[in-house]
């Protein structure tokens, strides 16, 4: 560089790039938070209702029965 110019303004310049890209970075990660939030709020609403649970009104998944013998 030159004599002439003005480190003032070279170090304002270099500052603002430098807070315009950790502003950036800081966005993009408060945006994929926000995203993945309601995943996350659903998955851990979810999950521990099933747990307590008696074992008599748990959901077990039944083996599919086209007929039976009486043709029903």
């Amino acid at each position: 560089m030159l004599d002439g110019y003005n480190r003032v303004v070279k170090n304002m310049t270099e500052e603002g790039t430098e807070l315009l890209g950790y502003s950036s970075c800081w966005l993009a990660s408060v945006r994929y938070l926000w995203r993945t939030r309601p995943a996350r709020a659903r998955a851990a609403a979810v999950e521990p209702v099933t747990h307590r649970l008696p074992p008599n009104l748990r959901h077990t998944p039944r083996k599919p029965c086209f007929f039976d013998a009486s043709g029903r």
